[in-house]
């Protein structure tokens, strides 16, 4: 079973058909030129941050590569989520929107890391570029929809953003790396750690698991956040998926020691971080990711940006 397209960057793409066998003769501009011993056809990639469905799809097929396979790497294993994940719920709460309402309330400090936004050439941008652009307030309580100034909750309907809106429920892939190489180095052991698999989001691939490992219990949260629990190493996260072109970011991610926990909530366009100090000041510091640190009370619900007003409908 192939799992839904996600998001794959012109270089990611073209780093997985040099592993096939192609390799670079050219780049004139923002486009790579590839070719393949035995094949006639040249193959072009644009070298953007985010390829649109159609071109990967056609590079694809023109390089006679698919998806299908395993769809997890031999370092993850389907464990028991109810009983793993045990000890999440009873420690969330802090009302409707509020950051440890994703986070158990028992960490030192928290950070938000906003999921990059694209603009009309498919170039990541940041949260508070599009604000400078458009005249708005960058802040760690920033909503999207209130930045581009629409009451639109999905921030499409009258934006004056003429670009992608941030991916809604799960990191991007070079995001959550860069994120996984920070919580590398502020774990202690990063070689047992657990991920969780929102059904919602991931539920072509969690079905695929299933089928490969068998059934296990789910961790249950609140709002029907059905999820299935994986254990393994921290560096395991690139192996969700069954090629380096197909991979899915997890939902859910914390070490064997609960020091630090990742969630990202199915409705959310960024990702939430409980830690440690000096975690979340690492964080923050981190090239190639955009965080604020938060409060646990934090409220991220629509139109909680009391600095960005949009009319509400």
């Amino acid at each position: 079973m192939t799992p839904r397209q996600p998001v794959v960057s012109g270089a990611q793409l073209v780093k997985a058909l040099e592993k096939d066998g192609w390799t670079v003769v050219r780049q004139r501009g923002s486009h790579v030129r590839l070719k393949k011993p035995g094949r006639r056809m040249a193959l072009v990639v644009p070298v953007h941050r985010e390829l649109r469905k159609g071109t990967l799809a056609g590079i694809l097929r023109d390089a006679d590569l698919d998806a299908d396979g395993q769809m997890l790497g031999n370092d993850l294993k389907a464990v028991d989520g109810a009983s793993e994940g045990a000890w999440i719920e009873p420690a969330l709460g802090g009302g409707d929107g509020a950051v440890t309402e994703q986070v158990p309330k028992l960490f030192e400090a928290y950070a938000r890391v906003f999921h990059p936004p694209s603009d009309d050439q498919g170039n990541a941008v940041t949260w508070a570029e599009v604000a400078r652009r458009l005249g708005r307030t960058a802040h760690p309580e920033m909503q999207w929809h209130q930045i581009v100034g629409t009451a639109d909750t999905f921030g499409i309907e009258g934006s004056s953003w003429s670009g992608n809106i941030p991916r809604l429920g799960e990191m991007g892939i070079e995001e959550l790396d860069r994120l996984c190489e920070v919580l590398g180095e502020q774990t202690a052991d990063s070689e047992h750690c657990y991920f969780g698999l929102c059904e919602i989001n991931h539920h072509p691939l969690v079905r695929a698991i299933e089928g490969e490992q068998g059934k296990q219990s789910r961790l249950g949260l609140p709002l029907g956040r059905d999820h299935l629990v994986l254990a393994g190493p921290l560096i395991a996260v690139v192996q969700f998926g069954a090629d380096p072109l197909w991979r899915e970011a997890p939902s859910l991610i914390w070490p064997a020691d609960r020091s630090w926990f990742v969630a990202s909530e199915v409705d959310f366009d960024s990702t939430l971080v409980g830690g440690s100090r000096a975690l979340v000041d690492a964080l923050v510091a981190a090239p190639g990711l955009e965080v604020h640190e938060v409060q646990p009370e934090t409220k991220l619900t629509a139109f909680s940006d009391k600095l960005n007003p949009v009319g509400e409908p």
